[in-house]
């Protein structure tokens, strides 16, 4: 596959409509990570197979995580760019 998909796939609509907020300190460490891991294109973004490992550290199950990469990929393109990986 490419990875451009949620990695924790489900064909479940999460839309709540709400806002996320990260503040200042919170980003610059998000943006960090997310240029450590090597992003490509214009703009540039992640894959699932790329941010998998990642969000598997969290210790969160596999449902939480798929619910949090469908709320964080907003134009649901099924990569990261740097705004909605500091949301997942």
């Amino acid at each position: 596959t490419d990875g451009g998909a949620n990695p924790f796939a489900a064909a479940v609509d999460y839309g709540s409509g709400e806002q996320w907020v990260v503040d200042t300190n919170e980003k610059a460490k998000w943006d960090n990570l997310f240029y450590s891991l090597g992003p490509v294109g214009a703009p540039e973004v992640l894959t699932g197979a790329k941010v998998r490992s990642v969000m598997l550290e969290s210790g969160l199950s596999n449902d939480v995580l798929r619910r949090l990469w469908d709320l964080a990929d907003i134009d649901a393109d099924g990569k990261l760019d740097a705004d909605e990986f500091a949301l997942a």
